[in-house]
């Protein structure tokens, strides 16, 4: 499932943060199938210092394909299978209330949805993959792309610890989890 789903994910983020990963972190869970996970929560740290959270799994009852990009200024919001493409403002209020005005926090603010031209994602990359090769160019993902992909999953799959779907025992447990420098 990692190999498989994250992957896609994990490329979506190196090309928005356009760094490479350096440390990641995962945990998952094997519920219903019996060779390999069926979900997946990572960590990657970025070596411009962004972070990338990864929530992949085969357990949902409905197909969820989402990306959220947050920063200082708002969220961006994509929607794979609609689409869709929304950005959601931070509001910052100004308080004149001197106990308050040390803190900082942000509120919802306009959402303004932003107009992308609709397509098959596959036919796109078959497309861009036949322009690299006739007109002796690169395409837009590169093998390069594609290895630096296949070794955060590795890493991932280094970093995993399985839990148990049983029942949690009397006493406390002590969990301990792998962190992979890559």
């Amino acid at each position: 499932m990692t190999l498989d789903l994250a992957s896609h994910d994990i490329d979506v983020m190196r090309y928005v943060a356009n760094a490479d990963v350096v440390h990641v972190y995962a945990q998952t869970q094997q519920q219903i199938h019996s060779t390999h996970e069926d979900l997946l929560l990572g960590l990657l740290s970025f070596k411009n210092g962004a972070i990338g959270v990864l929530d992949v799994n085969w357990l949902t009852p409905t197909k969820v394909r989402e990306l959220s990009v947050t920063g200082e200024k708002g969220m961006f919001l994509v929607n794979y299978l609609t689409q869709e493409v929304l950005f959601y403002e931070n509001d910052y209020t100004p308080t004149d209330w001197d106990a308050m005005r040390s803190l900082k926090g942000v509120s919802e603010g306009t959402m303004t949805r932003l107009k992308v031209q609709k397509a098959e994602p596959l036919q796109l990359e078959y497309k861009d993959v036949l322009a690299a090769l006739t007109n002796d160019v690169l395409p837009t993902v590169s093998g390069e792309d594609g290895i630096a992909v296949l070794q955060v999953v590795q890493q991932l799959a280094a970093s995993k610890q399985a839990l148990s779907g049983s029942a949690l025992p009397d006493q406390p447990i002590q969990l301990t989890a792998m962190e992979v420098e890559i």
